[in-house]
């Protein structure tokens, strides 16, 4: 169901009606003269001339028979611009119609329209955009009187951030923070509402305070999908930075990075696969795996993508490593800088880019397996590598003191410095995960969930932060505990490795994960 904006609209004065002039008179913006309109105008000038010459024409038998032309405009229309209040500028690529015609009009990258050719009347224009889509709004102006000859001149506008902030949070739920997360989740075929679905939303905060001093602090958010595809997460930060999923029994979608930039309302759109368009890959058999890559679970599907890598400057780039996380195809751009990627996964997933030299990119993509989807992706250098100079600074001597330097020595167990942690340009907990020995990252549930490899079946893994055992009663719930920049390292372990500080009991047949946070270590 789509609300249908009408009164509200012109109570914002989003609908201005600013004039209506003669179609002559906006030649300048594109208008037309109708020719019958020209050809009154020549004949008056014609009857003028006689009438000041003070003699009368002979009349013709053919000029008294003749019917006269019909110089009655036949036509109106309507030119104006149509403005996004949301972002501010204009609204590109619009829809603009005339209800009861088959007329309308698109606008341009001013957000300018103009359309012809409308039978005389009163009319309301409809305002269509893939921005209110997002919000499930559909705009109706009250009716615009279009006269003939005239073209009426309008300013369209969607609601501005205030309104809509009213019209889906009520203030009660403004209280923890001034902006909002709105949009829909529908099915990546289809484009039905995926009703029930659950949308988490989580970033990082600083709090400041006499007692806690200044620390950086998680918050997860989450919403369910109503019978019409929307969701809505209230009282957020104005200047969010945070990633946002959607997840519906066993399918789930990617991360997805929400900038307000200091806006209150941020829209998105996530698309989920159904279950039964994904296949999972089994994981190899230890015999025949050779070097693993941590990765089990890996999906297939039908959705294709393709584009193009450049850098900078748009200069082709051959030889990057294109994949989608979770999914089990990968390719290599070519020497033109294209790719083709099949066998993907429907539904809004996270398209990696890595070449040697410049920094991994991750871009959201909305694959479907109806129609194959285009996108480019251009790279950016990666910062340059200054040689290392060895000082123990406050960080070292943190690691130093929780023992983990002493371990990392002693050559049992698998270590991740704050460093190494850096160059794997992780966007969340799992990926730090997915080429460490000993660890599967088991993407089959829809969620990342790290499993120990050294069980076939799928091992159970205890978590360690900052020296306390820490349960994890659902394991898709890891990524949402805690982000990668708030790690200083890592430490894993097998059973039989791992130090009996880490071992809890009737869990000591499990993997270990060892965690230590910045706050604890100084960082």
């Amino acid at each position: 169901m789509t609300r249908t904006l009408t009164g509200m609209i012109a109570a914002q004065a989003a609908l201005a009606l600013i004039g209506a002039g003669p179609l002559a008179s906006q030649q300048a913006a594109g208008g037309t003269t109708p020719p019958a309109a020209a050809g009154t105008r020549a004949r008056a000038r014609a009857a003028g001339a006689a009438a000041t010459s003070g003699s009368a024409a002979p009349t013709s038998r053919s000029a008294l028979t003749s019917a006269p032309a019909d110089s009655t405009p036949r036509f109106s229309g309507v030119i104006g611009v149509a403005i996004d209040s949301v972002h501010g500028g204009p609204l590109v690529g619009a829809t603009v119609s005339v209800a009861g015609t088959e007329r309308r009009g698109v606008t341009d990258s001013a957000g300018q329209f103009r359309i012809d050719s409308v039978p005389p009347g009163e009319y309301r224009l409809g305002l269509a955009h893939a921005e209110l889509d997002t919000l499930g709004l559909a705009i109706a102006t009250q009716p615009i009187a279009m006269p003939a000859g005239r073209y009426a001149v309008v300013r369209l506008a969607t609601p501005s951030s205030g309104a809509l902030l009213a019209l889906y949070c009520p203030k009660e739920k403004l209280i923890a923070g001034p902006g909002a997360v709105i949009g829909r989740v529908l099915d990546a075929d289809t484009d039905a509402p995926d009703t029930g679905a659950r949308v988490v939303l989580y970033w990082n905060q600083l709090e400041v305070g006499a007692a806690v001093g200044v620390r950086r602090v998680s918050r997860v958010r989450e919403a369910k999908v109503d019978d019409n595809g929307m969701f809505r997460i209230c009282g957020v930060p104005s200047n969010l930075q945070g990633l946002l999923r959607a997840s519906l029994r066993t399918s789930a979608t990617a991360d997805v990075q929400v900038n307000s930039q200091g806006e209150l309302l941020s829209l998105a759109e996530l698309h989920l696969a159904s279950p039964d368009s994904i296949a999972p890959v089994a994981a190899a058999t230890p015999a025949a795996a050779g070097p693993s890559s941590g990765v089990t679970g890996l999906r297939r599907g039908h959705a294709m993508v393709s584009g193009r890598i450049t850098d900078q400057l748009g200069h082709a780039m051959a030889g990057a490593d294109i994949s989608v996380q979770g999914a089990a195809s990968t390719t290599t751009s070519l020497e033109d800088g294209t790719y083709t990627l099949r066998g993907l996964p429907a539904g809004t997933q996270a398209l990696v880019v890595r070449k040697v030299g410049f920094s991994p990119t991750r871009v959201a993509v909305d694959l479907s397996n109806r129609v194959p989807r285009h996108t480019d992706v251009r790279l950016v250098p990666a910062p340059p590598q200054l040689a290392t100079v060895t000082v123990e600074g406050k960080r070292d001597r943190g690691l130093r003191n929780v023992g983990f330097s002493t371990r990392q020595r002693a050559g049992l167990g698998h270590f991740l410095t704050e460093d190494q942690i850096a160059e794997r340009g992780p966007t969340q907990m799992t990926d730090l995960f997915t080429t460490m020995p000993g660890i599967h990252v088991d993407y089959s549930s829809g969620y990342p969930v790290l499993t120990s490899s050294r069980d076939a079946t799928g091992g159970c893994v205890t978590y360690v932060i900052d020296g306390v055992p820490t349960p994890m009663p659902d394991p898709t719930d890891f990524n949402d505990y805690m982000r990668p920049d708030e790690v200083s390292a890592v430490e894993v372990y097998s059973p039989s490795e791992a130090p009996a500080q880490f071992q809890t009991g009737a869990q000591s047949s499990c993997a270990a994960i060892v965690i230590w946070t910045k706050t604890k270590v100084g960082g």
